[in-house]
């Protein structure tokens, strides 16, 4: 008949074990093979199956047992200003840092600088790094402070040289490369760099237009982020002066790229 399977308490071995018609039985050591049912990720446990197989008398006997598997570190522990685990910013943190290429490292080995406004500078990194570091279109560069040989120089090159520049320079002569974004410059560099795709919804804001009406360098940006559901402000308003943090370009980013943790 069909054997009883004995497993170890860390099934790591089994044994079949066959009665006999007689009173005696047959023990026969079985082979363990897995077969992974969910890959374990960052903070989420996976799952795999255990297969234990023996063949006796030329029949092959089976049995099965389904495991956890444990979840994987999260890879920005050593972040000492990591949002809580569960939030959209941490999600988007651990993408951004796990991306091939990264899109950033942090500010330091312990530090990713939460909170912190986003400058221009690293803006056109962050975008650059996302977009598979493509080569500018041209090395024209206008800019005294964009120096030959930085982490930001490719960057600013590419998005300024770019066929829908992605930015221009604070003037003629200058990129601003320490100068803070705000909302409205974040969400109008991620309109340019893809496309500026055009919208099909009713301007759901009160702020992003003249008092006459007329349309700001950000009112279509922003109206795509609403209807994108990368960014839907706050009660009717996007704050387009709110400073843009380091964590928001990185969740705009993550929803954009992965269409997770779009605001419904």
């Amino acid at each position: 008949g069909a054997p009883v399977f004995t497993w170890n308490e860390a099934l790591t071995e089994v044994n079949a074990v066959f009665p006999c018609a007689c009173g005696d039985e047959q023990v026969l050591e079985a082979e363990i093979t897995e077969e992974i049912i969910t890959e374990a990720l960052p903070h989420i446990a996976g799952e795999k199956k255990l297969i234990a197989s023996v063949t006796f008398e030329n029949v092959e006997y089976t049995d099965e047992k389904t495991v956890e598997i444990e979840a994987l570190p999260c890879p920005c522990e050593m972040f000492v200003d990591m949002p809580e685990y569960g939030t959209i910013e941490h999600t988007a943190i651990d993408w951004a840092f796990t991306h091939e290429p990264q899109i950033t490292e942090g500010m330091d080995a312990t530090h990713f600088g939460y909170g912190q406004t986003v400058t221009r500078a690293q803006a056109m990194r962050f975008l650059w790094n996302a977009a598979d570091q493509p080569d500018p279109a041209s090395e024209e560069n206008p800019f005294e402070d964009v120096k030959p040989g930085k982490w930001y120089t490719t960057p600013v090159l590419w998005a300024y040289n770019a066929a829908l520049r992605i930015t221009n320079g604070m003037d003629d002569t200058h990129f601003g490369i320490n100068v803070g974004c705000t909302r409205a410059h974040i969400i109008t560099f991620l309109w340019n760099a893809f496309g500026k795709p055009m919208t099909s919804i009713e301007n759901p804001y009160t702020d992003v237009t003249k008092p006459d009406g007329s349309s700001r360098f950000y009112t279509d940006a922003a109206i795509w982020a609403y209807e994108a559901g990368i960014e839907k402000g706050e009660n009717g308003h996007f704050n387009p002066d709110t400073n843009c943090t380091r964590e928001s370009i990185v969740v705009y980013l993550y929803r954009f790229f992965t269409g997770q943790g779009l605001l419904n």
